[in-house]
């Protein structure tokens, strides 16, 4: 589980592949609906992590 506030959250969304490699016009554009969504949450915001593992017998 990650705790955040609001800040954290909205870093931790630029900081993704897909909105870091956007120009910063294009960047401000995608971010705004974030912004307005995010600062509707109530703190602290808690992201959920999830780890699967499986694991195999090689046959012959």
């Amino acid at each position: 589980m990650q705790t955040l506030d609001r800040r954290g959250l909205l870093q931790r969304v630029r900081s993704t592949s897909y909105i870091a490699a956007l120009s910063a016009a294009e960047r401000e554009r995608a971010m705004a609906p974030v912004e307005r969504l995010v600062e509707q949450l109530p703190e602290p915001i808690e992201l959920p992590y999830r780890t699967d593992l499986f694991t195999f017998a090689a046959t012959a």
